[in-house]
């Protein structure tokens, strides 16, 4: 016999799809549990207890009960506390938020807390949705997600070495490696190095220790935005082993 346990914690959606004709599977990033999946029974007719609460982004307080920790949980409701509608009503804003979604989702296990990752994600949905999308601020949230589950790239001297950031030495992004190598380190083995400039890695370090409130104000040069850019990209498409789904919605929305 299994008995249910009933469980509330603050939850973001990730995605949701339709299940049957009243259900809806649900996917979401939660502070207490991590990520989970949970099935909403009747939810296309329930609006008291999900009320505009299964869409993507919507930040609310999940109430869930659960038999087994393999199986997907039981939503009984979504008390609403942020809806964030600009993320919706905006294809730019609506671009970053499902980049940086893709990213949490892409990079968190199954039901393990990660209390950083919940508070960076949160911060990065208010301020999109209080504010513009800059694609500063977006790369930004990129690294700082990365090194919150662990996986901070090694910017501020060489990987071998240890030869410290100079204007005199050029240094470039190995994905394999997870940092940078000096040209005397760099070699033939090394796929795909890519040249970085000192500033964008500054901008890039710089951007990994500002506090969450004052990241509004970070701008990067047009020339760090294009090189991190690579950066960034390159990296997550070598730790997934795939590029994010994100990436060819924003170069459309970017070529219109």
């Amino acid at each position: 016999m299994h008995f249910k346990t009933r469980h509330q914690t603050e939850a973001i959606v990730l995605r949701s799809y339709n299940y049957g004709d009243y259900d809806r599977i649900v996917r979401f990033f939660t502070l207490d549990y991590g990520k989970i999946a949970g099935i909403a029974k009747g939810a296309k007719n329930s609006r008291r207890r999900f009320p505009g609460t299964l869409e993507p982004w919507c930040l609310s307080r999940l109430s869930f009960t659960q038999t087994t920790p393999e199986h997907l949980v039981f939503l009984e409701y979504c008390e609403p506390m942020d809806y964030f509608m600009s993320l919706r009503n905006d294809p730019l804003k609506s671009a970053h938020a499902a980049r940086i979604g893709e990213m949490v989702e892409a990079f968190s296990p199954e039901r393990k807390r990660n209390e950083e990752l919940f508070t960076t994600f949160h911060a990065f949905l208010f301020q999109l949705d209080r504010g513009q999308p800059q694609e500063s601020i977006l790369r930004c949230f990129e690294v700082k997600v990365l090194s919150t589950v662990g996986y901070a790239p090694a910017l501020d001297s060489c990987v071998v070495c240890r030869w410290p950031l100079s204007e005199k030495e050029p240094f470039y992004f190995v994905a394999e490696v997870g940092g940078i190598k000096c040209s005397r380190c760099l070699s033939e083995r090394d796929a795909s190095p890519l040249p970085v400039s000192v500033g964008t890695l500054k901008s890039l370090l710089y951007a990994l220790e500002l506090p969450l409130e004052r990241i509004p104000r970070l701008s990067f040069s047009p020339h760090a935005l294009k090189e991190s850019r690579l950066l960034v990209e390159g990296f997550v498409t070598h730790l997934l082993g795939r590029k994010l789904k994100s990436t060819r919605v924003m170069e459309q929305l970017e070529r219109n």
